[in-house]
């Protein structure tokens, strides 16, 4: 499944109108473990129709970041929003298991 470029300008259309749970991960380039969450991320999009991907560079978009239903401080962080709302977010490196069973629990 293609995971979503997310930007400041279209974060309302792909993220709070998705029809499905969305994932959002939020990276840097220069974050060497964004770099290395990245493939299970795709590989999970992958296996999961039921949720939309995307990935959003918080130094080219630093807006959505700073909300207060986000409030990334530390990345690699991924939120997930369902219906407008977001329903959790992980901060850090983990398993594909770890990730795949904290995606079930909160979409």
């Amino acid at each position: 499944m293609t995971i979503t470029n997310v930007t400041d300008d279209n974060f309302e259309e792909k993220v709070l109108n998705s029809p499905k749970p969305f994932l959002l991960r939020f990276t840097a380039d220069w974050c060497g473990p964004c770099k290395a969450l990245a493939p299970i991320v795709e590989s999970i999009s992958n296996e999961m129709n039921e949720v939309e991907f995307g990935v959003m560079d918080i130094d080219k978009n630093p807006n959505v970041p700073i909300r207060p239903e986000f409030s990334v401080r530390g990345i690699p962080t991924c939120a997930i929003i369902v219906s407008k709302e977001v329903k959790s977010l992980k901060v850090g490196m983990t398993t594909k298991q770890d990730f795949v069973k904290w995606i079930k629990e909160n979409i």
